[in-house]
């Protein structure tokens, strides 16, 4: 397994630590574990320790690691289609924008942040401006899966599984306003189009901007077993520093494997840069490989 591979870097370099210099690492090794990367084909990927997420264009395809329990991949794919509050309107057309670890998805009527996280990938709704109209103020997404998930109204979040899969799981929504006040919403669901929901009592109070917010992670793997990290494979990537680069195979499901690396100082902790995926296409990837430097 990847982290007694670990263990085995730094306890074979303990002799030559006197001599190289200390390599800075990030604070926590769950924070590593998470990275945002641009694609060959011009877009981006995110990388966290139990998901991936491509972000599109106009939306985002979020795919929870399930292992082998899983017959193939089971993404789910969400588009902003509406906004409104008596009425619902279509939503202009969306600017992507890249950060270090965040993607947002800038409309004329609202920002939609996507914060690339150890926890899951957090999901933001940011309105410098209300839509006009009363009632409640509500952004609908049209989302594509094959997971399943009961249709109606909850307060509590909202799971889409497959059964002995595991899947994804949209935690409850809040709201704030720049004050700091919070109220809680609703997620609604009808089979094929997801509501966001801030009651009117709190919108027509809030002081702008305002913030529809899924608690803590809006999008989180659910599985039913242990991530499966195997065959993996390192090579000495820098002298200098004694760092090593680690390199192993993800099982994201029975038909598909993804090639995953980090690079690792021998005093212990990966280097600052995060997770990289190598390979996270839906094909299925051979296994990893990797050479020392200079060879």
């Amino acid at each position: 397994m990847i982290s007694r591979t670990l263990c085995y870097v730094a306890l074979l370099t303990t002799s030559l630590l006197a001599q190289a210099p200390a390599v800075p690492a990030t604070a926590a090794a769950m924070d590593a574990a998470t990275g945002l990367h641009p694609t060959a084909a011009g877009g981006w990927i995110g990388l966290g320790p139990d998901y991936k997420v491509d972000f599109a264009a106009d939306g985002a395809v979020f795919t929870p690691v399930l292992g082998a329990v899983a017959p193939h991949d089971l993404p789910l794919r969400w588009t902003v289609r509406h906004v409104g509050r008596d009425t619902l309107r279509p939503v202009g057309p969306a600017v992507r924008r890249e950060g270090e670890r965040q993607v947002d998805y800038v409309r004329p009527e609202f920002v939609e942040q996507l914060d690339v996280r150890a926890d899951g990938l957090k999901q933001s709704f940011v309105f410098d401006t209300l839509p006009p109209g009363g009632g409640d103020l509500v952004v609908r997404a049209t989302v594509d899966t094959m997971l399943e998930a009961p249709t109606g109204t909850t307060d509590a979040g909202l799971s889409f599984t497959l059964p002995g899969c595991g899947g994804v799981r949209i935690g409850q929504v809040v709201g704030f306003d720049a004050d700091g006040r919070s109220a809680p919403g609703s997620l609604r669901w009808n089979g094929s189009e997801l509501d966001f929901v801030l009651p009117a009592a709190f919108v027509d109070g809030a002081r702008l901007p305002l913030v529809v917010d899924p608690l803590l992670s809006s999008l989180t793997a659910v599985t039913s077993g242990t991530i499966e990290d195997r065959a993996p494979v390192v090579a000495h990537h820098d002298s200098s520093f004694n760092v090593y680069l680690v390199v192993w195979r993800r099982t994201i499901s029975a038909a598909n494997h993804d090639v995953m690396a980090v690079r690792v100082a021998a005093v212990g902790g990966a280097v600052t840069g995060g997770l990289l995926g190598l390979e996270t296409t839906p094909a299925d990837a051979g296994a990893p490989q990797v050479a020392e430097a200079g060879h």
